[in-house]
């Protein structure tokens, strides 16, 4: 007992301990379109990290597809990482951070192993891609480069209007984000031998909106080669039942939260529209499924059953979905459910939220220590990082987490996947009730009736208001509105009036004259 308290003493030391640079080790690689200067740093786990920063990959015109960067020869400094892609300062997650279009910059993190080329991660950010950026901390690639004796690589992708925008014809065709994403993987496979990487074991891993770019990249023809293994991590949306995949042999892990719904729930107060934007049978299938009825008005209860239709429809029934569909295409396939919940700036009832799993995934809690919580409960949360960094590195090594007994592979028959916690345990059949509502029920009410009519949709009742407003606001409004109108009628009639009026020569075209009558009805 006292030897494992010292040990978690010694952990969470090493942990509050800064990071130092050692300004007489730089590195140079020579890439395919110059050389590079690194740094090599010492972690406050005492393990040396060589990082190579804010690399260009790619120059991109404004809603054009990526080219290859213009060449240098004298080396590129590459110890700080490069501008973030633009997006809305009000919604990034760390708003300090510089952004610019010239932001197509790769990051590489090494660990000084020796000379044998190692497994390669390559991560992929999410924020609905409308945010976010590989500069950000929590996705900072060192502890899981060097805990996990990997080369982690990290970039950034356009987002937004920038990046997706799109009027589906030649001239705007769209996905500028994703062909950024194309390009880094295709700059690995041309670069990260130089760096220690073996490009024939390439994990692209990602979560969130990254999760749904590495689902993309498995169907586009596009990403064939450029990648041997997957991870998604908290995957949004369900892409990969109707496709084809691009090449066979991958293995994939897929992983959801056990709360993930409610990190969409905290921002607003609610939004029934999404419910009444389904048909007329859905709404009440899900008040019948989810309403606790012996406790219906209790507003914690109601909460608690809409973070859970978030969780359900959204994450775990497509998860679920996908995981089967791995396994039907002879995907090798695990299946995790992150259950761990640990304190942190969100509320308690939040749980175990939308993206709790990455500061375990990337080590965020050594460089992290919350004096709000024990030293042994800030020694937990560090080897519980370890585990998680260990099982992740295991995958892109060798195609397996964990041994069976830990993480056993998930199979139709047996749907087997692990509960992530610092007590993990091996569970059977992820809410068999709640994904067979969601993928087997909602599907047939959804589905049209054989006269082939059209499926009715709800309509929002109008009671039902989404902006917080009164009734002698709402009236003051129409009247103001209904008196601009008026006055609009008035001026129009008597420009019309005047121009008939007139005798000189300079007349309106047809065009304009006609476009003045047909504006208005004058009476």
């Amino acid at each position: 007992m006292a030897l494992a308290k010292i040990k978690i003493l010694t952990l969470v030391f090493l942990a509050s301990s800064l990071s130092f640079v050692s300004s007489d080790t730089e590195k140079i690689v020579k890439t395919t379109h110059g050389p590079v200067r690194g740094e090599s740093i010492m972690l406050s786990t005492e393990k040396v990290l060589i990082r190579y920063l804010g690399i260009p990959f790619a120059r991109a015109k404004r809603f054009e597809a990526p080219q290859s960067p213009t060449s240098w020869t004298v080396p590129l400094n590459a110890t700080s990482f490069g501008y973030s892609c633009w997006q809305g300062i009000s919604i990034m997650v760390e708003s300090n951070a510089t952004m610019s279009e010239d932001c197509l910059t790769v990051n590489v993190f090494i660990p000084e192993t020796g000379s044998r080329l190692l497994p390669v991660m390559v991560f992929i950010y999410g924020g609905g891609f409308s945010f976010g950026s590989s500069a950000y901390r929590i996705y900072n690639g060192q502890y899981l480069a060097t805990e996990g004796e990997v080369v982690v690589v990290t970039f950034n992708y356009r987002l937004g209007v920038l990046g997706f925008l799109s009027t589906g014809t030649k001239d705007l065709p769209g996905n500028y984000g994703l062909l950024d994403q194309v390009k880094a993987l295709q700059w690995v496979q041309e670069n990260i031998e130089r760096f220690g990487g073996d490009p024939k074991k390439v994990t692209i891993f990602g979560q969130s909106a990254g999760a749904a770019s590495v689902a993309l990249h498995m169907l586009s023809p596009l990403s064939h080669g450029l990648y041997h293994k997957v991870i998604l991590e908290n995957l949004p949306i369900n892409l990969l039942l109707r496709g084809e995949f691009n090449q066979v042999g991958i293995s994939a892990i897929i992983g959801v939260t056990q709360n993930e719904g409610a990190f969409f729930v905290m921002p607003i107060k609610g939004n029934k529209r999404w419910v009444y934007n389904q048909t007329e049978k859905v709404p009440d299938a899900i008040i019948f499924e989810y309403t606790d009825w012996t406790n219906k008005t209790n507003p914690l209860v109601v909460r608690k059953q809409y973070i859970d239709v978030i969780t359900d429809s959204s994450f775990k029934a497509p998860a679920i979905l996908s995981a089967k569909a791995f396994v039907d295409k002879k995907i090798k396939t695990y299946f995790y459910s992150f259950d761990y919940y640990h304190s942190s700036h969100f509320p308690s009832w939040a749980g175990v939220f939308h993206s709790a799993d990455l500061p375990f995934v990337f080590g965020s809690y050594f460089d992290h220590y919350n004096s709000s919580v024990t030293l042994a409960e800030q020694g937990v949360k560090i080897i519980f990082a370890k585990t998680v960094m260990t099982m992740w590195s295991n995958f892109a090594k060798n195609e397996t987490p964990a041994d069976p007994k830990t993480w056993p592979e998930y199979t139709l028959e047996n749907q087997e996947y692990i509960s992530l916690k610092p007590s993990s345990s091996v569970e059977k059949d992820l809410l068999p009730e709640k994904m067979a509502f969601w993928n087997s029920l909602v599907p047939l009410l959804t589905k049209p009736e054989p006269s082939d009519t059209p499926v009715k949709p709800t309509v929002m009742p109008c009671r039902e208001k989404f902006y917080e407003g009164t009734k002698p606001g709402l009236i003051a409004a129409v009247v103001v509105l209904a008196i601009l109108v008026v006055v609009l009628i008035a001026f129009v009639c008597r420009l019309k009036g005047q121009l008939k009026a007139e005798k000189t020569a300079s007349v309106p075209s047809e065009y304009e004259t006609s476009k003045l009558i047909h504006s208005s009805r004058c009476v």
